[in-house]
């Protein structure tokens, strides 16, 4: 524990500007939600985050390549495939 506290101290110490979780995440390429929101999100509630369905998008066990690529090229947002 001692050793933990002393090298959050000295991390602290070198970079206090920045916090390391959010270095550590930059670095990995991971995103991360910013603390400050942008301007067209201040006016939204959370009636209309839920009202918001994205489309859903399936495919088969076995699939074309073309209709993978197809479907990837289509979709502006960025998810993740749910697998199972």
């Amino acid at each position: 524990m001692i050793v933990l506290l002393i090298a959050k101290s000295v991390g602290d110490c070198i970079n206090p500007s920045s916090y390391l979780y959010e270095i550590i995440l930059h670095l990995k390429g991971l995103p991360f939600l910013d603390a400050n929101l942008e301007p067209w999100m201040r006016n939204l509630t959370i009636g209309e985050f839920a009202d918001a369905k994205p489309q859903v998008v399936t495919l088969r066990e076995v699939e074309k390549v073309a209709r993978i690529v197809d479907v990837l090229r289509k979709q502006h947002a960025q998810w993740f495939p749910n697998c199972r």
